[in-house]
C-alpha cells in the first residue's frame, strides 16, 4: 500500500527526510555539546511551526 506512494512521491519524501535528518543533528550535536540555550531555540522553533501547522 504504501509503496507506491512513495515511488511517486520519491522527491518529496526525500527532501522531507533530508530535513528532519538534519534537524535531529542539530538536536543530537546541541545535547553532545550541553548547548541547551540553542536547544530551547530549535525547541521554540519547532513549536511555532506546529501552533501554524495547527
Amino acid at each position: 500500500m504504501w509503496l507506491p506512494i512513495f515511488k511517486q512521491n520519491r522527491e518529496h519524501v526525500l527532501d522531507v527526510l533530508n530535513e528532519h535528518i538534519a534537524q535531529l543533528r542539530k538536536f543530537k550535536s546541541c545535547l553532545e555539546k550541553e548547548n541547551y540555550d540553542y536547544l530551547q531555540e530549535l525547541m521554540d522553533n519547532a513549536n511555532k511551526i506546529r501552533r501554524i501547522i495547527k
